[in-house]
C-alpha cells in the first residue's frame, strides 16, 4: 500500500481487493487519519453493485437495488429493514 499511498484511485482498487480480516490486521496500528485517507481512496475507486456490502451511517449494510444512473439505492440493513439511500451517503465496507 505504501507504494500507492499517494494515488488515491490505485490505492482505494488495491484496498478493496484485500480481504476484510487482512485489511484489519495490517491497518491495526494507523492513525485515524490514516484510515481516514484509505476510506476515502477506497470510495473514489468503488462501484455500486447488487449484493454487494456498503457502510451507511457506520452500519453494514446489503445493497439490493442500485438503478443505472440512478442516486437512489435500496439496502438491508442487519436488522432486515430495507432503506432508500442516496450514493453519497453509502461507502464501501471495509471492516476498519
Amino acid at each position: 500500500m505504501v507504494e500507492v499511498w499517494d494515488n488515491q484511485y490505485e490505492l482505494g482498487k488495491l484496498v478493496l481487493e484485500i480481504p476484510e480480516n487482512e485489511l484489519t490486521f495490517i491497518t491495526a496500528n494507523y492513525t485515524n487519519v490514516q484510515i481516514k485517507h484509505i476510506k476515502d481512496a477506497a470510495n473514489r475507486a468503488w462501484q455500486v453493485g447488487l449484493n454487494r456490502d456498503a457502510e451507511y451511517n457506520g452500519e453494514r449494510v446489503e445493497i439490493m437495488e442500485a438503478g443505472n444512473g440512478s442516486r437512489q439505492i435500496k439496502v438491508r440493513t442487519q436488522g432486515g429493514s430495507l432503506l432508500k439511500v442516496k450514493r453519497g451517503n453509502l461507502q464501501p465496507w471495509l471492516g476498519i
